[in-house]
Order: C-alpha cells, then structure tokens, then sequence
C-alpha cells in the first residue's frame, strides 16, 4: 500500500493485493483518487458509504469484484473517472444522479437491461465503454444528443438497435466500436459524423450496398 497526503489532495493506491476490500477504504472523507485496478480483490462492493464525496477517479479494473452496482457508484458528486471493466458485475446499470463523469468504461462484465435514461444527464462525458455485456442498448437521438463532448463509443459485444428514422450529430465523436452487435443497417447518423476516425461495424449483419454517403 502506498498513501500519499498533502494539503491539497489525497491518493491511494494498493497493488499485489488478494482478498476482500477493506471497507475502511470507503470511509476517508478527504480522498481524490483511488487506484485498485490489476488485483485479485474479490466479493461485491459495499450497499452503503460514507465517504469518497471528493473522489475524482475510481479504477477498480481487472479483478474478480462481483455482485451487482451499488447506487453510490452513479452518484458521487465529484467523480470523473470511472474504469470497473474486466469484473463479474451482475445486474443493471444504475440511475446516473451526477453529471461530473468524463470517462465511464463498465466493459467486461455480466451486466444486464438497458441503458438508462439518465445517461444523457452525463453533459461532459467523452469516453463510453459498455462492451462485452449482456446489455440491450437502443441508438436513439433523445438519449445521445446531449453527450456533446462524446469522442469514444464502444458498444461491441452487446445487443444493440438503432433507430434510423431520426439523425443526430456527435460533433466531437472520433471512434466508434460496434462490432458483433447484431445490427443489420448502418447507423444514420455517421451520415453527419465526419469527425469519426475508427469505425468498427464487423462481426454484424448488414446486407446489401454501402451507403454513397458512407
């Protein structure tokens, strides 16, 4: 373990650690960072904390941490960064309450349902990872075009739908990863996405020409 204190801020992080988190950790009141990414740390996250009000990044990826996602997770007031991919989370995503994250990646996991709505609240957010779930995703212009500084989307490895009868603009939107999820047209909206510099549509059903536009 390695804690680093200073008058303005706090940072800890745990490496070459196994076992249960120690709930100690959810309780430091003044904490900024939190790494605990590349464990064997196992068990669910806690239902309850009272801590981490000032927590600005989160990473609890590649362990073996399960259950299913309290819904303190979604509701910190200052966090930006949030990284719990390669886990074995259950369950659904949980309603988002703050708008702070810039960089949400919950890939990896066994996650179920749909996105909820309250995603398009996340104004700032730039990197969108759900890959590699069980989620059933719609594309639609209600929920998206709001995240205006979007510039990466990875939906791959999920069931995803796409709503072509309304187009949206993502002007800042640079990689899209759609990849083996059943979808069997290309998304309109690329129409408009010429910011976009890596587009992954492989492993789908799409049938018939390429679009001119495309």
């Amino acid at each position: 373990m390695f804690l680093a204190d200073t008058s303005n801020w706090q940072f800890l992080i745990i490496v070459d650690s196994t076992g249960l988190l120690p709930l100690s950790i959810f309780d430091l009141p003044n904490l900024s960072i939190l790494y605990l990414h590349n464990n064997q740390l196992v068990g669910p996250l806690p239902n309850h904390i009272s801590g981490l009000l000032n927590l600005k990044d989160l990473y609890l990826s590649s362990n073996f941490l399960n259950g299913t996602l309290p819904s303190w997770l979604f509701s910190l007031p200052s966090l930006v960064k949030l990284y719990i991919n390669g886990n074995q989370f259950i369950g659904e995503i949980g309603e988002f309450k703050s708008n702070s994250l810039e960089y949400l990646d919950l890939g990896y996991n066994k996650l179920q349902g749909s996105i909820p709505r309250s995603i398009s609240r996340l104004v700032n957010l730039i990197h969108l990872k759900l890959s590699s779930n069980k989620l059933s995703i719609m594309l639609e212009f209600e929920m998206f075009s709001k995240l205006k500084n979007l510039q990466e989307l990875d939906f791959s490895h999920n069931l995803v739908s796409i709503n072509n009868n309304v187009t949206y603009t993502l002007h800042k939107l640079s990689s899209l990863n759609l990849s083996s999820c059943n979808i069997s047209e290309f998304p309109i909206f690329l129409r408009v996405a010429t910011t976009v510099q890596f587009l992954d549509l492989s492993n789908n059903r799409i049938y018939g020409q390429v679009p001119k536009w495309l």
